[in-house]
């Protein structure tokens, strides 16, 4: 039940947030190199409160399915715990993974508004595996 909403929630980050840093490196707002930035900074930002707040409601709804479709109990806690713990990894990740593509990009010469997007979501699909199977082994549930 979360995997495609997680995947969907990662990719929907990864394409926001590339779109938003290649404008601003195309503008000049962002150089290609890590270094402080308040746009950058607050574009972040933007999509960790996005996803922490998309985690508490994703987290009700696949739990509100996940109890009818199941003949195992599953308390609504620990549901919540792995849907949070797994969007915060993954839009963390996905963070640092439109970065690193968009600045390789930029360098090499390619343009990132081609290259940054397709990459960055294919990349979080594996990432959304990934950030849940972590989830539940932090949680406990395995």
């Amino acid at each position: 039940m979360l995997v495609p909403s997680l995947s969907e929630l990662g990719n929907n980050a990864a394409c926001i947030l590339s779109s938003r840093i290649t404008t601003l490196m195309a503008l000049g707002v962002v150089k290609p190199r890590v270094e402080r930035n308040k746009a950058l900074e607050t574009n972040i930002m933007a999509i960790i409160i996005i996803g922490v707040l998309s985690s508490i409601y994703m987290g009700m709804i696949n739990f509100a399915v996940a109890d009818r479709a199941s003949s195992e109990p599953v308390t609504v806690l620990s549901f919540m715990a792995v849907n949070f713990v797994a969007v915060t990894i993954l839009t963390l990740l996905v963070c640092v993974v439109a970065l690193g593509v968009a600045f390789i990009a930029w360098r090499r010469g390619l343009d990132p508004d081609n290259v940054t997007i397709p990459i960055s979501t294919s990349i979080s699909d594996f990432l959304a595996i990934f950030s849940l199977l972590v989830a539940i082994r932090m949680v406990g549930l395995i």
